[in-house]
């Protein structure tokens, strides 16, 4: 068992594309200045001969934190208009967790897991004069992912998975939210105990769902949908193999 804590300060510049010419817009009046960030952060990680998790806490508080937002979004002829600036002193602040759990052990070697990881993003202004204590727009709040597999002492192995996520922010008025959304998917392959050769199918959104992915956020969308909104991939099958010579 292990317990730990950490203080670290950290600068961010501006990108170089943020600054460029090509589809983007600064306030020159103002130019953009280096993101400051100081961080705390505490943890405890474990493991056992059935567990295997860790919990970690932390805390940031950001200066001139650089953000961007879409000014116009794209067109069948032109691209998206895009401001990067920096924002009124922000935090970020959340926990991160992760357990992996030997739910069954077979006399031959063969092994039933459950493994999952969690994740809250509470990312908000502090005081800013126009948007308050408002969510910072583009990550889900809460992130849940978890897989339940069987593993055979020869190498086998099958699992299924899913992801969750919460509705997001898609302004920093905070008036329109993307859906949340929950995937399944499933995985099977082969190990070789030598390590000599892998092979694996992935098979990702079984049910075809439609969700969002990413997002590109705007000042206010005055609680309307806005073209702003990355779908993400539908059903989709991936294989692959791995030898080593």
């Amino acid at each position: 068992l292990q317990v730990f804590g950490n203080v670290s300060r950290s600068i961010d510049p501006p990108s170089s594309w943020s600054i460029s010419n090509s589809g983007v817009t600064n306030n020159y009046i103002k130019p953009l200045v280096s993101q400051t960030a100081n961080t705390v952060e505490f943890g405890i990680r474990g493991q056992s001969e059935r567990f295997d998790g860790s919990l970690v806490l932390y805390r940031s508080w950001v200066k001139n934190e650089l953000l961007t937002t879409q000014i116009a979004a794209a067109t069948g002829t032109s691209a998206a208009i895009v401001s990067t600036s920096n924002a009124t002193p922000t935090i970020h602040q959340g926990i991160e967790a992760g357990l992996t759990t030997k739910l069954w052990q077979g006399s031959n070697g063969d092994v039933l897991s459950w493994r999952q990881a969690y994740t809250l993003n509470d990312f908000y202004y502090r005081h800013d004069p126009a948007f308050s204590k408002n969510e910072l727009p583009g990550l889900p709040k809460h992130i849940y992912q978890a897989e339940l597999q069987y593993q055979y002492a020869s190498g086998f192995y099958a699992g299924v998975n899913v992801r969750s996520a919460s509705s997001t922010a898609v302004d920093y008025a905070n008036t329109f939210n993307a859906p949340s959304y929950t995937i399944f998917g499933a995985r099977l392959g082969y190990d070789a105990p030598s390590k000599k050769w892998q092979a694996y199918v992935d098979l990702k959104n079984l049910g075809d769902k439609d969700y969002v992915t990413a997002i590109v956020p705007g000042y206010n969308a005055q609680g309307q949908d806005t073209a702003a909104l990355y779908p993400g991939d539908g059903f989709g099958a991936f294989t692959g193999v791995t030898y080593n010579f």
